[in-house]
């Protein structure tokens, strides 16, 4: 009984004290911890610009057009910043623009829109452009003057930091059309060298068409781009595709490729030489026995046209063909009358002696005014029947008795020298001109 006694009192006391603790229990929280660290600072910055002023507005570019936009900071950081132009979709006439552009009166540019680009700077105000068109252009130009702005500290827009961005947007037009120009009649076909032979082992191979050549000749006080220009023979056609600036009164050689020009090493400096590219002009070179060239520039207007043999197609009667080796060339470069009778056979015996591409010698002298005898009293007397020959402009060649009946008729009087003939070593013949140019050719007489 006394051992039940003490269980019980060891229970009450177990059971008392487990109530006591379960009721005094607090209330129990949970933590999370997290620590944060950075090493940047930030602040609160800002880069912020304006443009004051409009672009070039549906403006006509027959005349000249102007206009001013200032760079104006609102707030935040310092900047640079750089200008350039972005074209639309709308950009037939933009190449043909030009621009000036200056900063405070200062000048910045001046050349073709499409290639204006500023460098960066920190200097702000006014920006005035003027814009004009070239000659003949036409068409609209939709673009953007674009300003891009960006921190000091950093090396350009792309780098990062702050920036910003402004446009300011212009049209301009031309809707008339340009006068279409006169076609360019004054470049002239001047010699054709359609059958080529060896001479002293020059001047191409025999009869072989990958040395022909076309000389060109321009007679225009201005330049001319043939660019475009193109030939046209009996079968086939040969175009000039790469920009070649005919100087005024400029010669230019062409042919099939460029190994050509090492048989003719006298070929002046200032005469262009185009080669077109292959081995043969027109497929298979030009005939030799008859054939056209016709040459037309890049709007297809026909500029000049040459015949030979038995092709009547630019001449009736066309100009005679000529033999191995030999050229046809203009008598006077740059005279044309349209018939065969500006041409000549120009060789080794011919006056000028020829073939000579790139140049014309000098034109053909003319005996005008006075012929003095200065044979001797010997072999070479008036009394021998030895022909003596003089150079003409008209006819060529033709006797001394020719001119003299000429200069009678002229005149009404014949002309007496009452001296006696003058000898003259080495020398038959002197002919003095009484006017005229002198070349270099005169310097022999």
């Amino acid at each position: 009984m006394k051992n039940l006694n003490t269980k019980f009192i060891v229970s009450t006391i177990l059971f008392s004290i487990i109530q006591i603790g379960f009721f005094s229990v607090a209330d129990v929280y949970a933590y999370h911890s997290d620590t944060e660290n950075s090493e940047s600072i930030f602040s609160a910055r800002s880069l912020d610009f304006v443009l004051v002023g409009d672009g070039f507005e549906n403006h006509n570019m027959l005349n000249l057009a102007s206009t001013s936009i200032e760079v104006k900071k609102v707030e935040g950081l310092n900047f640079q910043y750089k200008v350039y132009p972005e074209f639309g979709d709308r950009n037939l006439l933009c190449d043909d623009l030009r621009l000036k552009a200056s900063l405070n009166n200062v000048e910045i540019f001046d050349g073709y829109l499409k290639d204006f680009l500023s460098n960066s700077t920190t200097t702000l105000g006014v920006w005035k452009f003027e814009l004009s068109a070239v000659e003949n252009a036409y068409g609209y130009c939709d673009f953007d003057f674009v300003y891009q702005g960006w921190q000091e500290d950093f090396s350009n827009y792309d780098a990062g930091g702050f920036r910003d961005e402004e446009r300011s947007s212009s049209t301009v037009f031309i809707d008339e059309l340009p006068p279409q120009p006169e076609p360019e009649s004054c470049i002239k076909i001047n010699e054709i060298y359609y059958y080529p032979g060896i001479r002293g082992n020059t001047h191409g191979f025999e009869d072989n068409p990958n040395d022909e050549w076309i000389e060109l000749y321009n007679v225009c006080d201005h330049d001319v781009n043939i660019k475009n220009w193109y030939f046209v023979n009996e079968d086939n056609s040969e175009t000039i595709t790469q920009n070649y600036i005919l100087e005024t009164h400029q010669f230019v050689v062409i042919s099939a490729n460029s190994s050509t020009w090492s048989y003719w090493p006298d070929i002046p400096d200032n005469a262009f030489k185009i080669a077109l590219g292959g081995t043969k002009m027109f497929g298979e070179g030009l005939d030799d026995f008859g054939d056209v060239i016709n040459l037309y520039d890049d709007k297809n207007n026909l500029i000049d046209s040459v015949s030979w043999g038995d092709n009547i197609t630019a001449f009736s009667p066309a100009v005679s063909s000529v033999i191995l080796g030999h050229s046809i060339s203009r008598k006077e470069k740059g005279v044309d009358t349209n018939t065969a009778n500006d041409w000549m056979d120009t060789y080794a015996g011919s006056d000028p002696v020829g073939p000579n591409p790139g140049t014309n010698p000098h034109p053909p002298l003319i005996i005008e005014e006075l012929i003095i005898d200065t044979f001797d009293s010997g072999a070479n007397s008036l009394q021998e029947e030895e022909s003596v020959l003089f150079e003409d402009s008209e006819a060529g060649l033709c006797s001394e008795e020719d001119l003299e009946s000429e200069i009678v008729e002229e005149s009404g009087e014949e002309i007496v020298d009452p001296s006696p003939p003058v000898s003259l070593p080495e020398e038959d013949i002197g002919i003095i001109k009484a006017s005229g140019n002198k070349t270099e050719d005169d310097e022999d007489i």
